[in-house]
């Protein structure tokens, strides 16, 4: 399978996710019905308001594990002027940390992305490690959306491979 239908694959999967999922219970678990397969592993708000070297960390929306970094990792649900990135959390979310210094995703010329060019949402890991980051598009919404639903790879640096999936309203 190449990587473009895994990442849409996995993206789909994410958005699946995010909607079919119900929410949680303070105990850590939810009722599904007979599956009762989903599980809130750990709640923390250690993050909440944290300033690493000068860059506050928070509007986290997505998390997943990244096996070549040994860590979750959370993407950052960027507004205004703030950067893409993708925060390293360490291998325990009942006390996570930043363990090192963010990835900050940029186009192909090197250009940050930020929440005036892109909404990112989702992330996946992919094998050789690069990034699935799905955006919900940027408004004004409808058919003259500035930036439809995305999805974009980026290499392990976070510089953006030319590699995505753009969605299309249709009338």
């Amino acid at each position: 399978m190449n990587k473009r239908i895994a990442a849409v694959t996995a993206t789909a999967c994410m958005l699946f996710a995010s909607v079919m999922i119900p929410a949680v219970s303070a105990e850590g678990t939810t009722d599904i019905g007979a599956q009762n397969q989903v599980k809130a592993v750990a709640y923390s708000d250690a993050l909440d308001k944290l300033d690493y070297k000068g860059i506050r960390v928070g509007g986290l929306s997505g998390l997943t594990w990244d096996k070549t970094a040994d860590s979750y990792v959370a993407q950052s649900d960027n507004h205004g002027s703030d950067e893409s990135r993708v925060w390293f959390l360490g291998k325990d979310l009942h006390n996570p940390s930043i363990t090192r210094d963010p990835v900050t995703f940029t186009d192909v010329n090197g250009t940050p992305y930020n929440g005036n060019t892109t909404d990112n949402e989702g992330i996946a890991v992919l094998p050789d490690g690069d990034f699935a980051i799905s955006s919900e598009g940027i408004p004004p919404a409808g058919k003259n959306q500035a930036e439809h639903p995305t999805i974009r790879i980026f290499d392990a640096s976070g510089r953006s491979s030319n590699r995505w999936v753009s969605t299309r309203y249709r009338d």
